[in-house]
This record gives C-alpha cells, structure tokens and sequence, in this order.
C-alpha cells in the first residue's frame, strides 16, 4: 500500500523533528517510538557498502576471499532520542 503524499510528509517531518534523516529510511522500513524507553527505533539503509564485496574469509598465505554484494541493500537498526512524541495519528 502506497503513503499518500500528505502521510509521507507528517512522518517525514516528525523523523526530522527527532534529528532522523528520513531519506535514510526505506518506504518499508519499520520505525517504533518507544515512549517508555524514551527512543525510536527506526531500519536505514546501509549506503557505504565495502568496495563492491564483503571480506568473507582471510586464508593462512595472507589472501583473502571476497564475496560479492547482496543483491538487495544492507539493513540496521538503530536508535534516537525521542525528542517530540508523535501525533496520535498521521494523516491517512
């Protein structure tokens, strides 16, 4: 399901008001305010990847075995102060 216009920008805006970039978070990437624990979890996309591959394994005579990158982006999870709690509701 498609975020209207109106829905994307009140979210965008209320990451921003937390200090979190919204163009780093994908369109189904999950964000959690956690009001208790006073943060907001929130998925990015990993966008400096090593060098085209990841470093798998290093053998004994000093080569090292680099696997190429996955087919989709990286993902983590991170964490923000929860500095302005979100609205009660975003627009539909």
């Amino acid at each position: 399901m498609a975020l209207s216009n109106e829905r994307r920008e009140a979210i965008a805006a209320w990451l921003t008001a937390n200090d979190i970039d919204p163009a780093d978070i994908p369109l189904d990437g999950r964000i959690i305010e956690d009001q208790t624990a006073g943060v907001i979890r929130y998925e990015v996309v990993i966008r400096d990847l090593p060098s085209g591959g990841i470093l798998t394994e290093r053998l004994p005579g000093g080569q090292r075995v680099i696997s190429p990158p996955p087919p989709h982006p990286w993902r983590e999870t991170r964490e923000a102060p929860l500095l302005v709690p979100a609205p009660d509701r975003f627009p539909a």
